[in-house]
């Protein structure tokens, strides 16, 4: 066999590659065969038992459910006007005398409603303490006569009644007893709850007798307890209550495991015969019963068998695939390796050509890699600006004439693709810089993917960043914005808003969703820093459809706290607009609060996280513009004044600042007005104007001094003048000895000679 499979071949490679492939191939579809089979197995075993389980805890649920409409019938009662009268009533009877025939007649009709509400219930009485009479749905009796001729027990007489009734009975439950209601023969449940409720001073009890066969009925609901389970019920004691289809071999094995205290959701169980059972146990009921589901094992058996013939057949395929396929592909593979030795020997330079296949091949793929890497570097440098390229083209589309043909190739060159059918675009405005998002799309990548979402960052401005989402569905784009949102938060980025445009279907549809996030950013100013602006909750029905050419002159006025001059220019603005426009008073307010908001828009540029205690939302909901236009007044004469304040703020740190480094740095024969400006980042000429409004004194003028002030303390000692010209940072004594003239009126060789 052996040389059968090798015959006319070089052996070792061949023998390699077969052994590779039976590896790689065969032994990995054996293991899936067996894997499959006891993962199937286990998984029908659990499922089939998952099901029982819940089979069990539906109809514990449903006889629940049934019960506690009888606990809140018996809170209804308690409360209803004719019952409290009957309950509080003095006197030790409720004869005719005292209780009018009609009252009576009323209350019995409405028993006998309750009684069709509640199916559940055969019979309703009301036994009321201490009064020796029952009011039922078949009549008024004293409590003797009802349970000797209306509803008799087999086991229960009349005394034992009284004793029962005398207790206080809250949810209590009797078993069922074999019964005579109006001399029909019948197995009841009886139900027992007090009234009041809860109230150990009780004064009436109610009593609700319930067919064994209606909760048979219940426990017999599911198609597959028909067909071939059975169902079992017992209280807390352990006591059988009823039960639903069986026999008795089934109920004494169910006693018996019972009585050892197996635990278990899902229990095995034989009776005397030897027959296998599933015995499932619900949890408790809200009253004290346990329901037994019990399912012969043959309906799980007959699946895993047909399970187990299934996964032998598949390993034995899988094996005979395997080895056949193994055999093929190494067969196939060896005379294109022998070629392409050939070739490779024919190109390698001789010192290139290692001493074996293997050795060759490695030397050709390092020289192929190399040259690949080289190019895949080269690409790799280009490609992010063009990716970003491409994508604000979708984004801005500045012509009309946009060949989305030829865009399509440039983005599937630059790995872009949209393999859904939603898009929306997301604009963000930053607090701060500049953001890198590749660490953070990295991190939502796997959610996002789990949830059918593609996701682009496009680069705007040093503040403004669009985001690209292509999804499934709408739910899915709104679970990837919420996703954004707390990947934001944790990364911990702050940003002002981010705006939301609507959704689309088509790219060439891209565009406008990213002009609505654009103008559904505008209402940042109504809302709380972090929100999510969707451009479908804002409607545009009454806006001012204008532009405020003068805005940019608005923010630097009021940057420059000239509140005066904005307020003068923002009343003209208005008074233009609304002379040129005739604007729905829907339209004016929108006008007043793009006015407005470019108080805030300038808080915003000078970073300026105090905002004024005038809202722009006042304007929304007032009715003259006059009343607009005072709102306008005085929010931009508190924003002036906070970046008057910010401005001194920060022209207080900024002087500090310099005073102190030049404290460091005055010894210095470099120091100049040029390099502290550029130190500070800031222009010479403004550095010598803002200097010399903060401190009274020119630049030099204030550096010279302290140079002067600093000598005096080294001219007391044996340094010579020279010495100390350098030391306090001129660079020659010549200078030194004309400013210590200027400034001190005396030579420094004078000062020397007597400090």
């Amino acid at each position: 066999m052996k040389k059968l499979i090798f015959r006319g071949r070089s052996g070792s490679i061949f023998a390699k590659v077969l052994y590779s492939y039976i590896l790689i191939i065969t032994l990995p579809l054996i293991v899936f065969g067996v894997a499959t089979y006891y993962w199937l197995t286990n998984a029908i075993e659990k499922e089939t038992h998952k099901t029982y389980s819940g089979i069990a805890e539906d109809i514990r649920t449903e006889v629940d459910r049934n019960f506690q409409t009888l606990d809140s019938f018996a809170v209804q009662l308690s409360y209803m006007p004719w019952a409290v009268k009957l309950m509080n009533m003095e006197g030790s009877s409720l004869s005719y005398d005292r209780l009018d025939i009609g009252v009576l007649l009323g209350i019995l009709q409405e028993l006998r409603i309750f009684q069709a509400t509640y199916p559940f219930v055969d019979e309703i009485a009301i036994d009321f303490s201490g009064k020796d009479t029952i009011i039922s749905t078949v009549g008024k009796d004293s409590r003797e006569r009802f349970f000797s001729d209306l509803i008799r027990y087999k086991r229960l007489t009349a005394g034992d009644w009284s004793d029962r009734l005398s207790q206080l009975n809250n949810r209590t439950m009797l078993l069922p007893e074999e019964a005579s209601v109006l001399n029909q023969s019948k197995r009841l449940l009886t139900y027992l709850h007090a009234l009041p409720p809860g109230d150990s001073v009780f004064q009436a009890t109610l009593l609700l007798f319930i067919k064994e066969e209606t909760i048979q009925q219940l426990l017999g609901k599911s198609a597959l307890v028909k067909q071939n389970g059975s169902v079992y019920v017992t209280d807390r004691q352990g006591r059988y209550v009823t039960g639903y289809g069986g026999n008795a071999a089934i109920r004494a094995a169910l006693e018996r495991q019972l009585a050892q205290g197996t635990s278990g959701s899902v229990q095995s169980m034989r009776t005397e015969d030897g027959t296998g059972y599933a015995h499932v146990q619900s949890a408790e009921g809200a009253n004290g019963w346990t329901y037994h589901l019990v399912v012969p094992d043959n309906m799980l058996t007959a699946k895993l068998k047909s399970v187990r013939l299934m996964a032998i057949a598949l390993m034995m395929f899988y094996l005979l695939i395997g080895v056949t396929v193994s055999h093929l592909l190494a067969r196939r593979d060896y005379r294109p390796i022998e070629q392409m030795l050939s070739l490779v020997r024919a190109r390698l330079r001789p010192a290139e050509n290692g001493s074996n296949e293997y050795a060759i091949l490695q030397n050709a793929i390092y020289a192929m890699l190399n040259d690949a890497d080289r190019s895949e570097s080269e690409i790799l440098l280009y490609k992010p600006l063009a990716r970003n390229t491409c994508l604000s083209k979708l984004l801005k589309h500045e012509s009309d004439h946009v060949d989305y043909a030829e865009t399509a190739r440039t983005m599937e060159l630059l790995d872009i693709s949209f393999p859904h059918e939603y898009y929306r675009c997301l604009v963000m405005l930053l607090d701060e810089g500049q953001l890198n998002p590749e660490a953070l799309l990295e991190q939502l990548k796997p959610e996002l993917d789990q949830r059918l979402v593609a996701m682009y960052w496009v680069e705007l401005d040093g503040r403004s960043k669009a985001l690209i989402l292509n999804a499934d569905s709408g739910e899915a784009e709104e679970e990837a914005v919420g996703l954004l949102r707390e990947g934001l938060r944790g990364a911990s980025v702050a940003y002002r808003a981010i705006g939301a445009g609507r959704q689309y279907r088509s790219l060439v549809e891209l565009h406008l969703s990213y002009a609505e996030a654009l103008r559904a950013l505008e209402y940042r100013f109504i809302q709380e820093d972090g929100a999510i602006l969707y451009a479908e909750r804002f409607s545009d029905t009454h806006e001012w459809k204008g532009t405020i050419g003068e805005e940019e002159e608005l923010k630097l006025a009021i940057r420059n706290g000239n509140a005066a001059s904005a307020v003068e220019m923002a009343h003209r603005v208005v008074r233009t607009e609304l002379q040129a426009s005739r604007l729905p008073l829907g339209g004016i307010r929108f006008l007043c609060y793009r006015v407005a908001t470019c108080a805030l828009a300038a808080l915003e540029e000078l970073n300026i996280a105090r905002t004024p205690s005038v809202s722009p939302n006042e304007l929304l909901q007032q009715e003259e513009p006059g009343t607009m236009l005072d709102t306008i007044r005085r929010l931009y004469e508190e924003a002036a004044r906070l970046a008057a304040e910010e401005r001194q703020s920060r022209n207080d740190h900024l002087i500090r600042e310099i005073r102190t480094y030049l404290e460091q740095h005055y010894t210095d024969q470099n120091l100049s007005l040029t390099s502290v400006a550029d130190t500070f980042g800031i222009s010479p000429s403004y550095l010598s104007r803002y200097f010399k409004s903060q401190t009274g004194t020119n630049f030099v003028d204030y550096v010279n001094r302290r140079r002067i002030e600093a000598s005096k303390r080294l001219l007391t000692g044996e340094t010579t003048i020279v010495q100390v010209a350098q030391k306090v940072g001129f660079d020659n004594d010549i200078t030194f000895r004309r400013l210590f003239k200027k400034y001190m009126g005396i030579t420094p060789s004078q000062y020397k000679g007597n400090p």
